[in-house]
């Protein structure tokens, strides 16, 4: 392998290196807004699932939503909100506010109606609440193991090259 292929190489995984370069600085934006929030108790007042489809290339697909809806109190105001945490807002907003069958039913059944829930939100603006105080998720922690090995070999094959 010569030096300009070498060069290449290496470039290409540094490029794809930068979405989990990306992902940590949004982890970091999060936490820090995530840090100023207050808990209060609250009840899930709706379940259910909502199925929907979409077109994409002439195939109908379908995704579901869990229906899940909660009210917390805050200054004796009452609040309703659906948010499960920043991740999985995030995650939604990218996927057409949709979910696979199993993982709306996972989220259905955690939150029956009526079970009383530990609420995280904004005590700047309290319409603004997550049940989950997270900022990483299964996939990102796999991402980034996936990052670290990437790394881990580059940094060999400088080595071994030398």
């Amino acid at each position: 392998m010569d030096a300009f292929e070498f060069f290449f190489i290496r470039f290409f995984i540094r490029l794809l290196l930068i979405y989990p370069l990306y992902k940590f600085v949004q982890m970091g934006a999060w936490w820090f807004q995530l840090r100023s929030f207050k808990t209060t108790a609250g009840i899930v007042v709706s379940d259910g699932i909502k199925k929907f489809h979409y077109y994409h290339k002439g195939w109908k697909h379908f995704l579901y939503r869990e229906q899940l809806e909660y009210q917390y109190f805050v200054d004796e105001k009452k609040y309703l909100a659906h948010s499960i945490s920043k991740v999985d807002d995030h995650f939604l907003r990218w996927n057409r506010s949709g979910r696979g069958k199993r993982n709306a039913e996972y989220w259905n059944n955690l939150y029956p109606k009526g079970k009383t829930v530990k609420v995280y939100y904004d005590p700047k603006n309290p319409e603004r609440a997550y049940l989950f105080k997270t900022i990483f998720d299964k996939n990102t922690a796999v991402m980034f193991a996936i990052w670290l090995a990437f790394e881990l070999f580059l940094r060999l094959a400088i080595l071994f090259n030398s």
